[in-house]
C-alpha cells in the first residue's frame, strides 16, 4: 500500500443527526432594506454566514456569491450550489485524468489514472445523490438528511484520496494533485456547511426544535443485542438470515463448480442480476475454490451472497502491487453496490508477503455487512474503502496495514490474526485513512481477539507488532474490550513518518484485555487517549472532533479580565473568585479564603484555586487537632479523653486525604485536571467522614460543643472544596480552558462496579486476579504464615503485620491458619496492599469483646480495623462477642480505600460492620447484627451476601443499615445487591413482635439502595424508620428495586420525600452517589394486588416442609369446613418463609406459584380462614378447627426429593466430569493456535456448561463451609454463643447444599429435544354423536384460548363440522416458545404432534375442486390438495383455504407432524410411563381427563387432580393446574430412572 499509514484503534463514531422543527423562514437579519447597495451587502452577509466554518473561505465565498443574487435564497440553495460546483470541479479532474493517460506509456501509471476516472465517477455519483436529496427535501426535513449527506461527502473525500494515492509517478501525481486541489477544497467546504447546518439554519431565522444528538457506534452502525445484526437491517433481512440459519432459504441463484447449480461461476450469477429487482438478490455459492475476480457493481444493489463456510466456499486471487497492479485493482473480491451482505465465505489473496499490497476483499458498499467470513492475505488484506460497514464473527489475517481504508466500520466478535512478515518488516494491524477532519469516518474494533499466527509465535518478540499507524492526518481508530496478545509492542501504536498526524489523529483504547493491553507504556501523542468508561467511549464521534485549540497549559482568564488598570483588574480578579465559588454553600468563607489567589495576576488558574481551597482546609483542621489536644488536658473523664484522642487520629487521616488531593492537583495539568475529579471527590468525602466520626465520638456536652465550634470552619471549607471540585468542568469552561470534557459515567456508587466474568471489583489488577486464582488452586505462596500451634512463621496476626517489609512493591500476603485469634488488629495506613486469607470464615476467626458499655468509644471497639489502602480479606471471620448488652461493639471497621472482602463473616450485635470511609466491596459474605449493624459514610457495595438479623434486647428494634452521608456532594452511599436478609433462629418466633427495618437515616444525606435482594416476612411493611422521633430529612435517598420475598411488598412503604421505588434495572444502575437530586420515581408492582383478609393465613406443604405465607389474596367463596394434613412432620421442623419467594406468587382458587413459577397443586374450593396452625403429634392442625378434612398431596416444581447416597455418588462423578471438561475448554480457547471453527465450537460448549459450573462452584463452596462449621463446633464446644451460632449456620448450610444438589440433579436429567418445537393439535369427537362434536368444538377453542394466553400463535388448519356446527375433527398449528414441551401430555380425544421434514420423492400431491354447500361456496378452481406419503400410505387432505398454495402448505405441515409423532412414539414408547396411545375411540374406559359440567369439575386421572371450576378451564385459564403437575411427574420419573440407569 503506497502513501498510506496504518491506523489501529477503536473510534466510536456517531454521525450527527440534528432534529429540527421549522416554523418559518426569513432572510438573515438586515435583509429587509430595498436599495441596491444595501441589498447586495446583505446578500454577502448571508454567504458569509454559510461559509463561516469553512476552511477555504475565499473559495466558498466565490462559489456561493452567485446564489446570493437570488433574494429568496434559502440554505437549500446554498448547499446545492456548494455540491454542484464541487461536481463541476471533479468532472474537470476526470477530464484531466483522461488526458494524462494519453501522455504516458507506463502501464502502472495508466492503470492508476484509469482508477482515478472510475473513482471520480463514484464521487460524482455521491455528490449527485446529495444534490438530489437536498432538492427533494423541504426545510423541515433538511436537517434530518445531514447524516446521509455527511456519509456521501465523506465517501467523496475517500475516492479523491484513493485516486491520488494510486498515482505514484511524481510528474503525474503532481498534476493530479493540482487538478484535484479545487475539488478537495470545495468538498471540504461542503462538509463544513452540512456539519454546521443547525447553526446556518439558525442564522436564517429558521425556528429550531433542537434535540440532543443521539449518536450511535459509527453513525448508524449499532448492533442489536438480541440478534447481532446492524440497525439498518429490515425485518425482511432478519427473516432472510433466520431462514438461512434454519436451512429454509431459497436462493435466486446457485453457483456450483461441479455444475449442480444454475451457474458454475460467481461472475455468471451476478451477470444474471435481474433488472428492476425489488428486495434481495440471493446467491448461494456451494463449497469450492473459485479462482475468479469478482466485482459487485454499483447497479447490483442488495446482493446477499452466502456459502457453505469460510473454509469451504473460497474466492481466491493472486493480484498484487509487485505485478504492476494498483492497490485498488488487486482485490480478489470488490463489493460496490449498496446493501451488500456476505455470509460464510472466504476471500483470499495468495500473493504472499513478497507481493506487497494485495487486497483480498475491498468494500465500498454502503450499509454492507459481513458475517462469519474469512479474509486472508498479508499486506492490505481488507480494504474498508468507504461508507458504512459492519463485520461480525469474522477472521481477518495479515501483516502490514491489513485493515485499512476511510470508511465508517465496526468489526465485532472477530479473530484478527497477525501473520509473520518478511524479515526486517514489522506488523501494523490497522491504517485508517480519514483525510478531512469533518468526515464521519472511523474504525471500531470491539470485543475481538488479536493474536499471532503459529508461524509468528516463536519470533513474536523479535518482530515488532503494533495496533496501527496513521495513514492520513485525521486517522481515527478505537480498540475496545478486545483481547490483545503479548506480542503487541508496549507503545501500542506506530508513527507513519516523523510526527505526521500525531497531533490530529484520534486513537483510543478502552477496556482491553490480555497481556498486550497494558497502557502504561503507550505512546504519548496528543491524539492518543485512554477511555475511562463505556459511556465515555460511546460518546466519541468523528463528527465532533475534540480539538485542543490552546497549547498545553495555556489558560485565559474569565471574560472581561483583560483590562489593565488597578481597580478594574481587582474587580476582574474578584469575578474570577466569584466564578469559582458560584456553587459553594458557604460563599462568604469561600470568597474570603480564595481572594488572595488572584493577586498572583494573570498566572492564577483553576489549579491554584483548588489548591488554595484544600490548603486552607488543612490549616483549619490542624487548628482543630491542636484544640483536641488542649481539651484532652482539660478533662479527667476517660471516655472523653479517648474520644478526643480518636479526634486527633481521625483529623490526621483527614489531613492525609487533603494532602493527597493537594499533591494530585499540583502534579496534573489543566487538560487532565477534570479527569482527577472522581479521586479528589473520594478523598474529600473521606475527610468529611473523619471529621464527623470525631464529633460523633465526643459525647460530653461541654467538650462536644467546643469541638463542634472548633471544626466549624474546617467542615465549611471541606464542603466548599467538594463544591468546587464537583463543579470543576463548569469552572474550567469559565476560564476558557480547552478541555476534552467527558461526562461523568459513574457506576453504582462511584467507581464500584463488579466485572461479571469474575466477580471482582474493577480496581483489581490482573495480578490481583491471578493472586486470588492461585489461592483457589492451592498454589498461592504467602509472604507470612500465622498459626496458633506454631507451625507458621508467626503465632499472631499482629506479629505478621509488624513484619511488613519497607518499600514493598505488590501485595503482602498473609495466610492465617485455622484457629480463634483473640487479638485486636489494625492494618495501619502504612500497611498498603495487604492480602489476608484464612481457612474459612468459621475456621479462621479474629474475635474480641470491646464495647461502648465498657467505656470505649465506638471507633475503638473494633476487633479488626483496616486502614491501609488496597486491603483484601478472604475466608476469614471477624467477631465481637460483647452481646446485645454491650451496645456499640464493632467487629470490623474499614476505612481502607479500594478494599475488598470475599467469603468473610462479620458477627456482632449493634454496629457490627463499620464501613467508615472510602470505596469498599463485599461479596459472598455473612453479616449479622441487631441495631445499625451496617453503618458508616463510605462508598460501599455488598453483593451476593447473607445478612442475618439477630434478636436484640427486649424493647429494642432492629435496623439493618445506618448510612452516614453528611454533606450533599460526598460521593458516598451504600448498595445492597442480590443478598438475603433473614432472621436468625432465635428471632424467628418473635419476628413479628420485634420490629425490624431496613435502615434509618444517621445523617442528613443518608443514601442507601437495596436491589434484587430477598427480604424476609419479618421486615416491617414501612420498610424504613426515622432516626429519632418523627424527624426525617427530606435530603436522604433511600431506594428499592426488584426485591423479592414476603418483606419486599412496597405498598405500605414510607412516604418520605427522599424514598424512591426504582422502575427498571437501567434506572437502578444510574443511581449514583453523586446524583442527589434524582427525580422521584415510582414502581408499578407486578402481579396481583394482595388483599389481606382478617385472620387469614395459608400453609403450603412441600413433601415434609411447610411454608407460611401471610396476607394472601381473597380466593374463592368461603367453604365451611376444616382441613387436616395426612402427612407426618419431621422432628425439629420450623417454618421458613424465606424459602418461598414472592416472585410470581399467584393465587387463583388455591392455585399458588412458588419461586420461579413452581406449581403447587390445587386443593379445591376450600377457603381457609383460621388464625393459627400448630403441629401436634406429627400432624398439622388448626386451633379453631375441631374436625379434620381430607388433603391431597401438593405438587411443586420446587420439589426436593431425598437423595440417596448412591445417587449422590453417581451425581458427583458426573459433576467432576463437567468440571474437568470445563477446565479443558477454558484452557483450549486461550490457546492462540486454536482455529476459529475450533474456538467457536469450544466456546459454544463452554457457554452451555457455564450455568452448571456456577452451581457446582456454589455447591463446592457450601460444602467447604459445612466442613468449616463442623470443625468450629468441635473446637469451640465450650463457647456457648459460638456453638449456637455455628449450629444455626450449619442447619442453613445443609439446607442450601440440598437445594444445590437437587438443582444440579435436574440439570443432569436428559432433555427432550422436541420440547422447543411447534406442534399440531388434533381434536376428534368421540362416541356420543352431536353432543360429542359440540364438546370437541369446546375443547378445540379451549386450546386456542390457552395458546393466546401464553402468547403462542394458533392457526386453524382444518375443521370438519357436524350438522349442529360442532367439530367432528379439527386440527390447528400452534407455534411459539416451548409449545410441544407444554402440550405433549394433552392426550385422549385430542393429540399433540411435532413437525418433521419431508422428501419430495416420497410424496404424491393431487389437486381437486373443494366441496361445499353450493352457491358462492362452490369452488371453481382446483384449490383443494391431497398429499399421500408413499412409504407409509398416510394421506392428508386440506380444502378450507381459497388458495391451492395455502392448502398445500397446511397439508404438508399436518403430514409432517403425524409422521414425526409416529416415529417419536415408537422410539420413546418405553421411556415414559405416562405416554398413552394418542388416538382412541373416546370411550370412557380410555379416559385420561374428565370434564364434568353438571358438577363443575375437571379431573385428570393420571395425577389425581380435580379442579372445581370447569368454566375457567374451558376458557383456557387454569390448564396449567394439570399441565404443570404432569411435567413435574415426568421430572420425578426422570430422577428415579437417573439412578437406576447409571
Amino acid at each position: 500500500m503506497i502513501g498510506k499509514a496504518v491506523v489501529s484503534g477503536i473510534s466510536l463514531i456517531l454521525v450527527v443527526g440534528v432534529i429540527i422543527g421549522i416554523v418559518s423562514v426569513t432572510r438573515p437579519h438586515g435583509s429587509d432594506r430595498n436599495d441596491g447597495n444595501t441589498n447586495m451587502s446583505s446578500s454577502m452577509k448571508a454567504v458569509a454566514s454559510v461559509c463561516a466554518t469553512a476552511d477555504y473561505k475565499d473559495a466558498c465565498m466565490q462559489t456561493l456569491s452567485p446564489v446570493a443574487k437570488n433574494g429568496s435564497a434559502t440554505p437549500k440553495d446554498y448547499i446545492q450550489a456548494a455540491v454542484q460546483v464541487t461536481m463541476k470541479e471533479i468532472k474537470s479532474s476526470m477530464n484531466l485524468s483522461e488526458k494524462l493517460v494519453q501522455a504516458t506509456n507506463d502501464s502502472r501509471t495508466q492503470m492508476a489514472l484509469g482508477d482515478c476516472k472510475d473513482l471520480l465517477q463514484f464521487a460524482i455519483d455521491e455528490l449527485q445523490e446529495s444534490f438530489s436529496s437536498v432538492g427533494e427535501s423541504d426545510l423541515q426535513t433538511l436537517d434530518q438528511l445531514s447524516t446521509e449527506i455527511m456519509n456521501w461527502l465523506s465517501a467523496v473525500v475517500s475516492y479523491q484520496q484513493t485516486c491520488l494515492d494510486g498515482v505514484i509517478e511524481p510528474r503525474f501525481q503532481t498534476a493530479m494533485q493540482k487538478g484535484l486541489l479545487n475539488a478537495t477544497q470545495l468538498t471540504s467546504n461542503a462538509l463544513a456547511i452540512v456539519s454546521d447546518i443547525s447553526q446556518i439554519l439558525t442564522k436564517f431565522n429558521v425556528s429550531l426544535d433542537l434535540k440532543p444528538n443521539s449518536r450511535r457506534l459509527l453513525g448508524e452502525i449499532d448492533v442489536l443485542g438480541h440478534d447481532g445484526y446492524p440497525t439498518w437491517f429490515s425485518a425482511t433481512d432478519r427473516k432472510l438470515l433466520a431462514s438461512h440459519d434454519n436451512g429454509r432459504l431459497t436462493p435466486n441463484a446457485i453457483v456450483a463448480k461441479d455444475g449442480s447449480g444454475h451457474f458454475t461461476t460467481i461472475a455468471a450469477a451476478l451477470a444474471a442480476y435481474p433488472k428492476n429487482l425489488k428486495g434481495r438478490y440471493v446467491i448461494y455459492v456451494k463449497a469450492g475454490i473459485y479462482r475468479e475476480y469478482i466485482t459487485v457493481t454499483k447497479d447490483q444493489v442488495n446482493v446477499y451472497m452466502y456459502g457453505d463456510g469460510p473454509r469451504k466456499t473460497i474466492v481466491t486471487g493472486t493480484k498484487s502491487y509487485r505485478d504492476g497492479i494498483t492497490t485498488y485493482k488487486t482485490a480478489t473480491f470488490s463489493a460496490i453496490g449498496k446493501g451488500f451482505v456476505a455470509r460464510s465465505m472466504g476471500f483470499v489473496n495468495t500473493a504472499g508477503p513478497d507481493g506487497h499490497q494485495a487486497v483480498a476483499l475491498r468494500v465500498q458498499s454502503d450499509m454492507s455487512a459481513i458475517f462469519n467470513c474469512r479474509m486472508d492475505g498479508y499486506q492490505d488484506t481488507l480494504y474498508i474503502q468507504a461508507h458504512r460497514q459492519f463485520y461480525r464473527n469474522c477472521v481477518i489475517s495479515g501483516t502490514i496495514d491489513f485493515i485499512f481504508g476511510d470508511s465508517t466500520t465496526v468489526i465485532q466478535n472477530s479473530l484478527i490474526i497477525v501473520r509473520r512478515p518478511k524479515d526486517n518488516q514489522q506488523n501494523t494491524v490497522t491504517a485508517h485513512g480519514k483525510a478531512e477532519k469533518r468526515e464521519t469516518t472511523g474504525l471500531v474494533i470491539h470485543n475481538c481477539r488479536i493474536v499471532p499466527e503459529q508461524k509468528l509465535f516463536p519470533d513474536r518478540f523479535k518482530i515488532p507488532s503494533f495496533l496501527g499507524r496513521p495513514w492520513k492526518p485525521y486517522s481515527k481508530t478505537i480498540i475496545m474490550e478486545t483481547t490483545l496478545g503479548d506480542f503487541i509492542q508496549p507503545a501500542g501504536w506506530m508513527p507513519w513518518a516523523g510526527d505526521f498526524a500525531l497531533n490530529t489523529l484520534f486513537y483510543a483504547e478502552y477496556g482491553n484485555r490480555g497481556p498486550g493491553a497494558n497502557t502504561r507504556s503507550r505512546v504519548t501523542w496528543k491524539g492518543y487517549r485512554i477511555i475511562k468508561t463505556r459511556n465515555e467511549a460511546l460518546q466519541y464521534t468523528p463528527s465532533s472532533p475534540r480539538t485542543r485549540s490552546a497549547r498545553k497549559g495555556s489558560v485565559t482568564r474569565p471574560h472581561g479580565s483583560d483590562r489593565t488598570d488597578g481597580d478594574t483588574n481587582m474587580s476582574s480578579s474578584m469575578k474570577a473568585v466569584a466564578s469559582v465559588c458560584a456553587t459553594a454553600d458557604y460563599k462568604d468563607a469561600c470568597m474570603q479564603t480564595l481572594s488572595p489567589v488572584p493577586k498572583n495576576g494573570s498566572s492564577a488558574t483553576p489549579k491554584d484555586y483548588i489548591q488554595a481551597a484544600v490548603q486552607v482546609t488543612i490549616k483549619q483542621i490542624k487548628s482543630s487537632m491542636n484544640l483536641s489536644e488542649k481539651l484532652f488536658q482539660a478533662t479527667n473523664d476517660s471516655r472523653t479523653q479517648m474520644a478526643l484522642g480518636d479526634c486527633k487520629d481521625l483529623l490526621q487521616f483527614a489531613i492525609d486525604e487533603l494532602q493527597e488531593s493537594f499533591s494530585s492537583v499540583g502534579e496534573s495539568d489543566l487538560q487532565t485536571l477534570d479527569q482527577l475529579s472522581t479521586e479528589i471527590m473520594n478523598w474529600l468525602s473521606a475527610a468529611v467522614s473523619y471529621q464527623q466520626t470525631c464529633l460523633d465520638g465526643v459525647i460530653e456536652p461541654r467538650f462536644q460543643n467546643a469541638m463542634q465550634k472548633g471544626l466549624l470552619n474546617a467542615t465549611q471549607l471541606t464542603s466548599n472544596a467538594l463544591a468546587i471540585v464537583s463543579d470543576l468542568s463548569q469552572i474550567l469552561t469559565k476560564f476558557n480552558v480547552p478541555l476534552d470534557l467527558k461526562p461523568n459515567s459513574r457506576r453504582l456508587l462511584g467507581e464500584i462496579e463488579v466485572l461479571g466474568h469474575d466477580g471482582y471489583p474493577t480496581w483489581f489488577s490482573a495480578t490481583d486476579r491471578k493472586l486470588l486464582a492461585l489461592q483457589d488452586n492451592g498454589r498461592l505462596t504467602p509472604n507470612a504464615i500465622v498459626a496458633k500451634d506454631g507451625s507458621g512463621h508467626f503465632t499472631t496476626i499482629a506479629a505478621a503485620l509488624a513484619a511488613y517489609p519497607k518499600n514493598l512493591k505488590g501485595r503482602y500476603v498473609i495466610y492465617v491458619k485455622a484457629g480463634i485469634y483473640r487479638e485486636y488488629i489494625t492494618v495501619t495506613k502504612d500497611h498498603v496492599n495487604v492480602y489476608m486469607y484464612g481457612d474459612g470464615p468459621r475456621k479462621t476467626i479474629v474475635t474480641g469483646t470491646k464495647c461502648y458499655r465498657d467505656g470505649i468509644t465506638t471507633y475503638k471497639t473494633a476487633t479488626f480495623s483496616a486502614i491501609g489502602k488496597g486491603f483484601v480479606a478472604r475466608s476469614m471471620g471477624f467477631v465481637n462477642t460483647a452481646g446485645p448488652d454491650g451496645h456499640q461493639a464493632v467487629a470490623l471497621r474499614v476505612q481502607s480505600d479500594m478494599s475488598a472482602f470475599f467469603n468473610c463473616r462479620m458477627d456482632g450485635y449493634q454496629d457490627t460492620l463499620y464501613v467508615q470511609a472510602h470505596r469498599q466491596f463485599y461479596r459472598n459474605c455473612v453479616i449479622s447484627g441487631t441495631i445499625d449493624f451496617i453503618f458508616g459514610d463510605s462508598t460501599t457495595v455488598i453483593q451476593n451476601s447473607l445478612i442475618i438479623v439477630r434478636r436484640p434486647n427486649d424493647k429494642q428494634q432492629n435496623t439493618v443499615t445506618a448510612q452516614g452521608k453528611t454533606e450533599k456532594r460526598e460521593t458516598t452511599g451504600l448498595v445492597i445487591h442480590d443478598c438475603r436478609i433473614v432472621p436468625e433462629q432465635k428471632l424467628f418466633p418473635d419476628r413479628f413482635k420485634i420490629p425490624s427495618f431496613l435502615g434509618r437515616p444517621w445523617k442528613p444525606y443518608s443514601k442507601t439502595i437495596i436491589m434484587e435482594t430477598t427480604l424476609g416476612d419479618f421486615i416491617q411493611p414501612a420498610g424504613w424508620t426515622p432516626w429519632a422521633g418523627k424527624f426525617v430529612p427530606n435530603t436522604l435517598l433511600y431506594a428499592e428495586y426488584g426485591n423479592l420475598g414476603p418483606g419486599a411488598n412496597t405498598h405500605s412503604r414510607v412516604t418520605w420525600k427522599g424514598y424512591r421505588i426504582i422502575k427498571t434495572r437501567n434506572e437502578a444502575l444510574q443511581y449514583t452517589v453523586s446524583n442527589v437530586e434524582a427525580q422521584r420515581v415510582g414502581l408499578e408492582e407486578r402481579g396481583y394486588t394482595f388483599k389481606r383478609e382478617r385472620h387469614t393465613s395459608w400453609i403450603i406443604m412441600r413433601v415434609a416442609e411447610f411454608y407460611l405465607i401471610e396476607g394472601i389474596k381473597q380466593v374463592v367463596p368461603p367453604f365451611d369446613g376444616g382441613l387436616s394434613f395426612n402427612c407426618e412432620v419431621p422432628t425439629g421442623f420450623f417454618f421458613d418463609p424465606e424459602l418461598l419467594r414472592r416472585r410470581q406468587r399467584q393465587a387463583v382458587g388455591f392455585n399458588m406459584r412458588s419461586r420461579g413459577g413452581g406449581f403447587l397443586k390445587q386443593i379445591g374450593t376450600l377457603y381457609v380462614s383460621y388464625t393459627t396452625y400448630q403441629i401436634q403429634n406429627g400432624f398439622l392442625h388448626s386451633t379453631m378447627a375441631k374436625t379434620p378434612f381430607s388433603f391431597i398431596r401438593p405438587y411443586s416444581t420446587e420439589l426436593q426429593p431425598q437423595l440417596s447416597t448412591d445417587l449422590i455418588g453417581i451425581m458427583e462423578q458426573r459433576l467432576s466430569a463437567i468440571e474437568h471438561r470445563s477446565a479443558y475448554l477454558q484452557d483450549f480457547i486461550n490457546r492462540p493456535e486454536a482455529s476459529p471453527v475450533e474456538y467457536a465450537r469450544a466456546n459454544k460448549e463452554l457457554r452451555k456448561l457455564r450455568s452448571s459450573i456456577e452451581h457446582i462452584t456454589e455447591l463446592r463452596n457450601k460444602q467447604k463451609e459445612i466442613d468449616g462449621l463442623k470443625s468450629l463446633m468441635a473446637e469451640c464446644s465450650e463457647d456457648k454463643d459460638m456453638l449456637n451460632m455455628a449450629a444455626e449456620e450449619l442447619g442453613q448450610a445443609a439446607g442450601e447444599e440440598k437445594r444445590l444438589q437437587n438443582l444440579l440433579l435436574k440439570s443432569l436429567l436428559p432433555k427432550d429435544e422436541a420440547d422447543e418445537r411447534d406442534c399440531i393439535l388434533e381434536v376428534r369427537a368421540g362416541t356420543g354423536g352431536e353432543e360429542a362434536s359440540l364438546f370437541a368444538m369446546d375443547i378445540f377453542k379451549m386450546y386456542e384460548k390457552y395458546s393466546q394466553k401464553n402468547g403462542w400463535k394458533f392457526e386453524v388448519v382444518d375443521i370438519t363440522e357436524s350438522d349442529l356446527k360442532g367439530y367432528k375433527e379439527a386440527s390447528g398449528a400452534i407455534s411459539g416458545s416451548g409449545v410441544y414441551g407444554k402440550l405433549k401430555f394433552e392426550s385422549g380425544i385430542h393429540r399433540v404432534q411435532v413437525d418433521v421434514q419431508l422428501r419430495n420423492e416420497d410424496l404424491r400431491i393431487d389437486t381437486y375442486r373443494s366441496g361445499g354447500s353450493g352457491g358462492q361456496h362452490a369452488n371453481t378452481t382446483n384449490s383443494a390438495v391431497r398429499i399421500t406419503h408413499i412409504p407409509s400410505g398416510m394421506t392428508v387432505a386440506i380444502q378450507d383455504e381459497r388458495s391451492q398454495h395455502m392448502n398445500k402448505a397446511k397439508a404438508l405441515k399436518v403430514l409432517c407432524a403425524k409422521l414425526y409423532e409416529i416415529e417419536r412414539s415408537r422410539i420413546q414408547k418405553d421411556r415414559s410411563k405416562l405416554r398413552m396411545e394418542q388416538i382412541g375411540s373416546g370411550d370412557r374406559s380410555e379416559r385420561i381427563r374428565t370434564y364434568n359440567f353438571p358438577q363443575g369439575r375437571v379431573t385428570d386421572h393420571r395425577v389425581g387432580i380435580t379442579h372445581h371450576s370447569v368454566n375457567d378451564v374451558m376458557q383456557g385459564e387454569n390448564l396449567d393446574v394439570f399441565i404443570d403437575a404432569l411435567l413435574l411427574q415426568q421430572e420425578m420419573d426422570a430422577i428415579a430412572s437417573f439412578s437406576s440407569t447409571q
